[in-house]
């Protein structure tokens, strides 16, 4: 089911032409929208879920669509996904690790109208440690054994195979021929981050993509939640440069139509005018009582 609804969301956006898709959280306050941008485990969906409890409508936890015209935020109320370190964790939903909180079982409202941007909070998770990236994978019947072995051919690749819920085990170039074929396969990857390897795992997985059912990134930011929070204004460029570096969109939709070449600093343009009335910060991850606070000052009403 999840790699269902990535497929299909992937379709939706590769044919958006009147949106930008901002990966971000939104809550609404007093009719205007309020989007908490960041990468992966930077706190945006805690930060949403805190924002509700304190009366903020829901739009999304993680996709802003902006119209490129009205420049008005529309909601985006899919099911939220939390961290869940129970022993059950992901079974039933796909996601390991992930719990699911479906949008009428959220603490405040769920805003159906579009709405104009209030305000933009970038979230700097700080430093990232991760010197690796990982991925699991789950990959169908048939499919594992022509996946296991493209895999295997990545150099610096490490490759873990879990069949049947047994333990994870490593799987050496030499070990290809243990390939299952016929039953649902677990697979996680780990490989380094900063070596150009991402395009290649991109290009497989696509190569393979009828044979995966599901795929969910394992690496995670951890940011210190301990330490104050900060919350500093920036320039409304510098707010479009973060944002561009994790679109929902394709990269294929943002290619001149009519040479079918890219178009450089086109997209940073747009967003940079979509942003252009948008008061935009930065807010250093820390407490999140703290961070919950900072925000709140920026939406108290007008």
């Amino acid at each position: 089911m999840s790699c269902a609804l990535q497929r299909v969301l992937r379709t939706i956006f590769a044919e958006i032409e009147d949106f930008m898709v901002i990966h971000a959280g939104v809550v609404e306050r007093n009719g205007r929208a309020v989007i908490l941008a960041g990468p992966p485990g930077a706190g945006k969906t805690t930060l949403v879920l805190e924002l509700l409890k304190k009366g903020c409508g829901f739009f999304s936890d993680d996709f802003c669509p902006i119209h490129k015209v009205t420049k008005r935020v529309y909601p985006f109320p899919r099911s939220v996904w939390v961290a869940d370190d129970s022993p059950n964790k992901g079974k039933k939903t796909g996601r390991k690790g992930k719990s699911c909180i479906r949008p009428d079982q959220l603490p405040s409202r769920v805003f159906s109208k579009s709405c104009r941007p209030k305000c933009l909070v970038c979230l700097d998770p700080g430093r990232n440690t991760n010197s690796f990236c990982e991925l699991e994978i789950g990959v169908k019947s048939g499919g594992a054994k022509g996946f296991g072995i493209d895999l295997l051919g990545i150099k610096n690749l490490q490759l873990f195979h879990h069949k049947d819920g047994g333990p994870s085990a490593i799987v050496p170039p030499q070990g290809r021929q243990t390939f299952g074929n016929g039953q649902l396969s677990d697979w996680h990857i780990r490989y380094p981050a900063g070596q150009g390897l991402t395009p290649k795992i991109m290009e497989l997985l696509a190569r393979h993509e009828q044979h995966i059912w599901n795929v969910y990134r394992g690496d995670r930011i951890h940011p210190d939640f301990e330490r104050d929070p900060v919350l500093t204004p920036i320039a409304t460029h510098e707010a479009a440069f973060r944002l561009l570096r994790d679109l929902k969109q394709e990269p294929g939709f943002f290619q001149n139509r009519d040479t079918r070449r890219y178009a450089p600093g086109e997209l940073f343009m747009e967003l940079n005018s979509l942003l252009e009335d948008v008061s935009c910060y930065q807010l250093s991850a820390g407490r999140l009582d703290g961070m919950t606070g900072l925000i709140e000052e920026l939406i108290i009403d007008d």
